[in-house]
């Protein structure tokens, strides 16, 4: 069985925001986010474990929270209790260290949207200085986090199409 054959659920947290997108047979199915699951650990568990219940993932990636460098101690708080929910469940747990490989966030959603033309309509704008970060950023990061921990192949995605 390829990596890409399992049920793979992706968490992501940024500030404001947790996310998550499933993935079936190597092509993301679903993905929502949740601005009430980012407003403390517990609503994060919550969501986790609402969200973990829903899909039945054999595989939930998380990134990391001790390598997470660029996040506020709120957001590794959020990640750290995603985590704990996870590694309760029957699923295996793959923590992955955040990399970027990049620009800037934005080029990465545009790659990733390239690759997998369902979240296209979830690519943000290029940011102005003075604007806030846009929400769906959060998808791009849980696909990325996903693919860095090995379990989405461009190999496998473009072999298909």
């Amino acid at each position: 069985m390829r990596a890409t054959e399992n049920r793979i659920l992706a968490f992501a947290a940024r500030y404001g925001r947790i996310a998550y997108v499933y993935f079936k047979d190597g092509q993301p199915k679903d993905w929502a986010l949740s601005c009430k699951g980012a407003k403390s650990g517990g609503d994060a568990a919550s969501m986790a474990r609402t969200w973990i219940a829903r899909f039945d993932p054999d595989v939930v990636i998380i990134e990391d929270p001790t390598t997470a460098k660029r996040k506020g101690p709120k957001t590794r708080s959020l990640i750290q209790s995603m985590l704990r929910v996870s590694e309760r469940s029957s699923a295996l747990v793959a923590k992955t260290e955040r990399t970027q490989n990049h620009c800037n966030k934005f080029d990465e959603a545009g790659t990733l949207a390239e690759t997998y033309p369902q979240l296209a309509s979830k690519v943000p704008p290029k940011r102005r200085l003075w604007d806030p970060e846009h929400r769906n950023l959060v998808f791009f990061e849980a696909i990325a986090l996903a693919q860095f921990a090995g379990f989405l192949s461009f190999d496998d995605v473009h072999d298909r199409a």
